[in-house]
């Protein structure tokens, strides 16, 4: 059998990714700074990705898609496995706690952005840590050092256990973070956070309940849609996951149908948790009347100056792109609602209103851990158009007011809602 282009050992830039290829085999290892662990149940396997020697490298450059075909991961060629890739690590509870900690400090990117001295922090943690600590101990402490990152979208899953712990997000002091994000992006601290306060308030979903006979639900119930009194289109989307690209297509064509001639369309994402990316800039391309830059990404532990752009393109029967349009969002709008957001905020007919979003943007980094666990942590870092990063911080909207999480809605929640209506047809009237 031939050896392919792509047989061999290479590194990616950024992630701490070691792949071996072999034939229609591959191997993947986890490299940080001290640790490399093989991984057994990798999230990937050869079928699952593309891989092209890159021309002109002289077969020393690897271009990669694994899930989202608008983005590619770069490995270089080694000659051989790295000296910590060889062998068995250790799977004392030791070991394992030190894998943690140089799993983040190798490739979390947001410390500083999240006011948090890793070192100090780790080093606390460590001294509850002994070779007699039990794994039930272990996860604790684990558990309760990462909860003091923060973020939404680190966690720990101990199989042998049968437990999982999950962070939360909590955003920092604005002005704390002007530093950090000057280093990436054109961030000024100041007319980006200007807000047009307005009367009213808005329930998450309320829309639903005001759309009467016109209301449908398409795409396994991800998607609802009508019309609210005959003029204001409403779009809610309740998640970014649970639906195929065909469902996507299909329900965003009957949208597209319903939403003919009117005078504005509210897209409510307000209690929206994310999902996968691909589903938010598919639904965004929906609204875009030309080839318009969404926003970039690139890994938050590798060569910062590459920022890949994403693009989303016109894609089937498109909403009229001359309808204004208003994206509620609120602090429960997270991961790749929030890349719909700034997908959607790179058009030029679309309005972003209500509340801040959570602010985990990066998708998740899965790792294992020595002893057969896995970690997950934000690596990527994502910015706007405007090469402007929200991470910790959350989108802001351009127009402000209040977002409530409600199961049920009283005449009060449906009044509250019909005054932010009004104030959207009024704005929509008054664009040109």
């Amino acid at each position: 059998m031939s050896v392919l282009k792509q047989d061999g050992v290479w590194r990616s830039r950024g992630y701490g990714w070691v792949l071996s290829i072999k034939n229609k085999s591959l191997t993947l290892y986890h490299a940080s700074k001290k640790f490399c662990i093989k991984d057994t149940n990798p999230e990937f396997s050869r079928g699952d990705i593309e891989a092209k020697v890159v021309d002109g490298s002289n077969g020393r450059v690897l271009r990669v898609t694994i899930d989202d075909p608008s983005y590619f991961y770069i490995f270089d060629r080694i000659e051989q496995l790295p000296d910590t890739c060889r062998g068995n690590p250790d799977k004392g509870v030791v070991a394992t706690f030190d894998a943690v900690v140089d799993i983040f400090s190798t490739h979390y990117p947001f410390f500083e952005q999240r006011r948090v001295d890793w070192p100090r922090l780790s080093a606390r943690y460590k001294r509850e840590i002994s070779p007699k600590t039990s794994e039930k101990q272990l996860f604790k402490v684990i558990s309760r050092m990462l909860l003091e990152i923060g973020d939404g979208h680190v966690s720990l899953r101990a199989k042998s256990l049968g437990r999982k712990f999950a962070s939360s997000s909590k955003r920092p002091p604005s002005t704390d973070i002007v530093g950090f994000l000057s280093r990436f992006t054109n961030f000024a601290f100041g007319d980006q956070f200007n807000t047009t306060a307005v009367n009213g308030y808005w329930t998450s979903g309320i829309g639903a309940a005001l759309v009467g006979g016109t209301k449908k639900a398409t795409a396994n119930g991800k998607i609802r849609f009508g019309v609210i009194d005959g003029d204001i289109g409403y779009l809610e989307i309740k998640e970014m996951e649970g639906m195929s690209t065909q469902d996507v297509e299909k329900s965003m064509g009957e949208v597209a149908n319903v939403f003919t001639g009117l005078s504005a369309v509210i897209v409510d994402v307000s209690r929206n948790p994310g999902g996968l990316d691909t589903i938010g800039t598919q639904l965004a391309s929906r609204f875009a009347g030309k080839e318009t830059l969404a926003y970039y990404k690139f890994a938050g532990d590798g060569d910062t100056s590459q920022k890949q752009p994403i693009y989303i393109r016109p894609s089937g029967p498109s909403l009229d792109t001359d309808t204004p349009v208003y994206v509620i969002t609120s602090h429960r709008t997270a991961s790749a609602a929030e890349i719909f957001v700034i997908s959607m905020r790179a058009l030029p007919n679309v309005t972003h209103v209500g509340q801040r979003t959570e602010g985990i943007l990066s998708d998740e980094l899965l790792k294992p851990l020595p002893n057969g666990w896995r970690l997950s942590l934000s690596n990527e870092i994502y910015l706007d158009s405007e090469k402007e990063s929200w991470e910790a911080v959350g989108i802001p909207p351009e127009i402000k007011f209040q977002v409530r999480a409600k199961k049920s809605y009283s005449n009060k929640d449906i009044a509250a809602a019909r005054e932010i209506i009004q104030f959207l047809r009024t704005s929509a009237k008054s664009e040109p």
